[in-house]
């Protein structure tokens, strides 16, 4: 079938990409309050790489959620909403 073979193409086309992605030599540049949410269970970016980008990121706030792995806002959108409202109210103080 041509649509799946082209479907999978695009696929592997987007996973090279993000592959080959890397700003993570300019994470310390980073000086806008940042905000760093990751389920528990995910395994496509898994806490510990959470956990690396809030090491090195200025300022950033690491919230990880229970029960959610790597569509966090949509497994958990009641604890995403609340991490994401305690780091905007501690923005306004």
């Amino acid at each position: 079938n041509v649509e799946l073979m082209l479907a999978h193409q695009r696929v592997h086309a987007d996973l090279s990409a993000c592959d080959r992605f890397d700003a993570l030599s300019g994470l310390a540049n980073i000086t806008t309050p940042t905000l760093v949410v990751v389920g528990r269970q995910d395994r496509a970016t898994p806490v510990k790489y959470a956990e690396y980008l809030q090491s090195r990121i200025p300022n950033a706030t690491l919230e990880v959620i229970e029960d959610a792995g790597h569509f966090v806002m949509w497994e958990q959108p009641e604890a995403f909403n609340r991490a994401v409202e305690r780091f905007l109210g501690r923005l306004g103080k």
